[in-house]
Parts: structure tokens; sequence; C-alpha cells
């Protein structure tokens, strides 16, 4: 049996060489505390979470291949610290230190809705009018009935995900579904949100931000917008390399991030671990600053109220507004996570405890850093009743898959045969004479690290469900054991598992398959889609995640995951019935020949 160690070898020499400075910790000033807050010393709790910390991180850094990482933690008390871990130029050996701004991503969010919230508090503003009652210009349609600012706060107006304010060609946007009905998180929603309040206030929404929020809180090396004159203040960041073959053992997979600008309020924000701890700082005092509120209690109850379920966030989890409530060991916890195009940030903040933790790590990998928080939070937590310290969780984002699932020899239609086993706790490809360790990359999707295999990933296809189309049983899916695996996906190719007894002619029709492509654009939020049609059915895998299918809804038209999806890709500009044009988040991307 082959072991990790032999199969990591060359990978790991690479990795291993690249030690992890020490951590280095700023104690964050203190502010006095809130009115009416009784005030305790937390030191305890503190160096609880840095010990656990420190003998975590390192660890999960080379797990992950992340660069870098900077950590805030914070108690309602007014205790905080800031913490820096690895790298912020790995080239030139420059660590990470607690001065370096990250960017927050949509963890901006929150900060959108407390400044309208603060707006409403000052009579300027309703969230229960209609949004094109103070901006008529957006051009919408409403079949359904009024698309309220609550419907945008809350991500259930029914529009896309991601779309431009104006569409090109003057088209309007049609929401999905009826407002209110369900949750579909919307970058689009708040980048109108942000618009509001210029509307509202008169200014620039970062200006607005900086005066109404970091301001009062005392976030003084924080921004309300990412652009060049941040640039000197901020930790060097890295993106994945396009084209190669991904992975995680391999710091070669990185490369340096170009310079970006951003002003919307889906995500425009930087700040340090330090200003981060003095933002969970007012959270875990419900809206009051060092200074006094800076929304009123009706105000932030608002904001941390459970409007909507939000499943995808997790079982039981609600969005309120900019924030997503998890009730966690019988306590309230508010969380939310922010991706950038090199930058991947996790908020989690406990109410009821009075601790939370802010991570943020200079790389785009697809992973947010939900566990670092987490876990400083249950260690914060069994500092606070005076118990062990909690149980160090693994260094991967991802959860480990049920390896015995997807073991077996894989044929094509034209013979080629391949081979899965597990050796050590792995899933390891045999193609012929090589051995290749696969790497999960969540559910049933893996990478394999070869050139021979990039730039798709691995696709592993279950059997249909027992009562899969029975309505009655819709719901119950995640109370059976999941379908045995059945086929191998791997670009345009399907390989047959050997327990496999259906049909192995591929359905996929010349039309279908003129769709494939490479679709390559210069815009580091869009990037590189690469579009593959197997077995009757098309796939996208863009630079952000691995493939989705497609589901057909109109004429060269198609909705990600299913027809309950408001996001749609469209084919345009077809020469010789091949399309030169991929619509998709409604910017155009041209097809390219390599």
């Amino acid at each position: 049996m082959l072991t990790r160690r032999e199969l990591l070898l060359a990978a790991g020499a690479t990795a291993g060489s690249l030690a992890f400075p020490t951590a280095d910790a700023a104690a964050v000033a203190d502010t006095p505390p809130p009115a009416g807050t009784k005030s305790r010393s937390a030191p305890d709790n503190l160096a609880a979470a840095r010990t656990a910390l420190d003998r975590y991180v390192p660890a999960y850094l080379k797990t992950m291949n992340a660069p870098g990482m900077t950590v805030g933690l914070a108690t309602r008390e007014g205790g905080s610290q800031a913490l820096a871990y690895g790298w912020s130029n790995r080239e030139a050996r420059e660590p990470v230190n607690t001065g370096h701004l990250f960017q927050i991503g949509s963890i901006t969010k929150s900060f959108v809705a407390l400044t309208l919230l603060q707006m409403q508090d000052e009579g300027k503003l309703d969230i229960a009018r209609p949004i094109l009652d103070y901006l008529p210009w957006l051009p919408i349609e409403q079949p359904f009935g009024p698309i309220t600012v609550h419907h945008l706060l809350s991500h259930s107006s029914g529009f896309p995900g991601e779309s431009p304010l104006f569409p090109a060609g003057g088209a309007r946007l049609v929401p999905h579904h009826a407002p209110g009905e369900k949750f579909y998180y919307s970058n689009w929603a708040f980048d109108v949100l942000g618009n509001l309040i210029e509307r509202l206030d008169g200014q620039p929404w970062p200006r607005v931000v900086e005066r109404r929020i970091l301001a009062p809180l005392g976030m003084t090396a924080s921004a309300g917008a990412i652009t060049g004159a941040t640039d000197a203040r901020a930790a060097q960041s890295y993106v994945r390399r396009e084209d190669t073959a991904y992975s995680r053992n391999d710091p070669l997979s990185l490369s340096i991030a170009g310079p970006l600008a951003v002003t919307r309020g889906a995500g425009s924000m930087t700040s340090t671990a330090g200003d981060m701890t003095r933002y969970m700082r007012m959270l875990l005092n419900e809206g009051t600053g060092p200074s006094g509120r800076i929304v009123s209690e009706r105000a932030f109850q608002a904001f941390m109220a459970s409007h909507v379920l939000a499943p995808d966030w997790g079982e039981g989890v609600h969005y309120g507004y900019g924030i997503a409530i998890e009730i966690r060991d019988g306590e309230r916890v508010l969380r939310h996570t922010g991706g950038m195009v090199s930058f991947m940030s996790s908020m989690q903040v406990n109410l009821d405890a009075g601790v939370g933790a802010f991570a943020s790590i200079n790389a785009q990998q697809g992973y947010r850093p939900n566990r670092v928080t987490k876990y400083a939070l249950e260690a914060m937590r069994a500092a606070q009743r005076k118990a062990p310290p909690p149980p160090r969780p693994v260094a991967d984002e991802r959860d480990a898959p049920a390896l015995d699932d997807y073991v077996g020899t894989y044929t094509n239609a034209a013979g080629r045969r391949l081979e899965v086993l597990a050796a050590d706790g792995q899933l390891v490809l045999v193609d012929g004479a090589r051995h290749i360790p696969l790497e999960s990359y969540g559910g049933d999707q893996f990478a394999a690290p070869d050139p021979a295999f990039a730039p798709d990933m691995l696709v592993f296809e279950r059997a249909p469900a027992p009562g899969a189309e029975d309505p009655a049983q819709k719901g119950k899916e995640n109370a059976q054991p999941p379908p045995p695996v059945e086929i191998l996906g791997h670009g345009d190719q399907s390989y047959f598992h050997s327990r496999y007894a259906g049909s192995r002619v591929d359905p996929t029709t010349p039309e279908l398959r003129r769709l494939q492509g490479t679709y390559r654009c210069d815009d580091p939020w869009i990037g590189t889609t690469r579009i593959v049609a197997r077995r009757g059915q098309l796939w996208m895998q863009t630079s952000w995640e691995g493939p989705v299918p497609l589901v057909a809804d109109g004429a060269n038209t198609y909705r990600l995951y299913a027809m309950e999806v408001p996001d749609v890709v469209r084919f345009d500009a077809f020469v010789d019935g091949q399309p030169q044009v991929l619509w998709t988040w409604g910017v155009p991307v041209a097809r390219s020949s390599v």
C-alpha cells in the first residue's frame, strides 16, 4: 500500500521548505467600555485563544496552501488582540504584520446594513418602502409585486447573484421569483444598496461608511474603498494560476495578484485585524460603540433578526440584514464570510458568550477560514467556563470524503481505464504507471494535480437517489445514505464504474458539443470559464469554483444548478453554429482558441 508521504514527496519538499515566521501579536489599545456595560477583565479568554491558534494556524496555513493570515479576537468588555501569521510576500520573505490591510469582501454587507439602519433612525429611509421610491431609474421589472429595501437587505428579492447595475443593451432585470419567497445571495442587491446610500447621503458610499461607522468606532486604519491609495499598507496577496494543475500542496500553484479597485457596496472595504476587533466589540454590545450607539436598539434588533431561512449557509441558519444568524449550542452567533479576488475572510461573533473572532488569508483558493474563527470562539468559550481546551479541528476547510465511495475501476467508451485507490487516508488516481494523489474540492469533486488532467476537475456522479422524482420524498434525501458512485466525469469524457449497469451511449448532440470551449475575460472577477458537454449535460467550470451543471431554460440560455436559481448564462454570436460569446454574470466573455 502506498503511503501519503511517498505520494506527496515531490510537492511536500517544496511546501515544507517554506517555514512560517512566528506569530506577531499586538495588543489593541482598549477603548472605554460602552455605557451601561459591566466592565471586567478578560485576559484568560484571549490568552487561551492565542495559545490554541499558535498551535493550529501554522498547520492550517500549510495544509490550505495559504501564504499568511491575520486574526482579530474581541470580547464584549473591551479586551482585544490582533495576531499575524505567515507571509505577506513569500518571495521577499516579508511576514504578515498586524498593521497590514486585508480586504474583507462581503463582510462589507453588514456595514451597508448598519449604515442604512442608521439612516432609518434619522428618518431618511423606510426599509419597508419599494426601492423604486428612492431609485426610480433602477432598470428592474416587478411582476410579482414591489421590491423593498428589506428584500434587498435580506437577499430575498428574487434577483440574480451577479449582474451589472445597468445590463447591456438597455435590458431590464426581471426577478426569478416573488420577493420574500426565499433566500438567494445577491451581490447585485448590495450594489444597489450602496447606490441608495449615496442617494440619501449625497456622498460616495466609501466616504459615507468611513464617516458614519469607521470613525465613531475608532477604525482609523480601515478604508471604505479598495484603491491604489490603500495598496502601500496592504498585505501582498495571491491568486490561483490559470490553466494549471491545481494543487493545495504546491506553493507554485499561486501567483501574485495584480492591483484591484473596488468601490461597490457588495464588498469594497479593507481593514486590519485590530480594527475588526473594534467592529466586533460594537456587535457584541449590540450596536453600541465607545462613544455611544451606532444605531438604535430597535435598529440593531432588526439587523440581527431572522428574516429569511438561508439553507445554503447551513441547517437552521437564517439571514438578517447583511449578516447570518445561527443558534450554536444554544447561543446566538452572528457570522459572515468575504471572498475577494485574492483575499478570503471569516467573522464569527457569539453574542451570548460575548466573544468574537475575525480571520483573513491573503490568497483566493475557494475557501474561507471558518474553522479558524470557529475554533477561536470555542477556545475563548472554554476558558470562560474554566473547561478543558476544545479539541483541535482538522487543518482543512473541506470535510474529509468517504474514500470507499469512490474506490474502483472506471472505463470510458474507448476502453481507457482509470483506477481510484485509497492510500493512507487519501484517494489516488492510477493512470497507467502514474499514481496521482487527488485533492478534495468539496462534494464529489476532486482535482488531479497533473498536467494531463488540467484544467478540468474530476466529478464523481452518483446513481439517482431512490424516490428522487417523488415529491413526497423532497427534503428527505439527507436522511438516507448517499447513492453509490457510478461514473467518473472529466472534461467531455465519462468513465464508468465496474458496477455501472446502465447505457454507455453518450446522448450528447452535435449542437450541444458546439457550445463547448474556453471563454476568457480580463476582468479578474470573471476570469476563465470552461464549458464541457458530457452525457447530454452541459457543465460550467470557472476560475472560482468547480464544475456546476447547466439546465436549459430557453434558446441558448441555461440556469446554474437548477431551474430554481435566478442566475443564467447565455451563448451568443454564433459563427458556423459555434458561439463566440458567453454571457455570464451579465458580462460578455469571448471564446478563446487556447
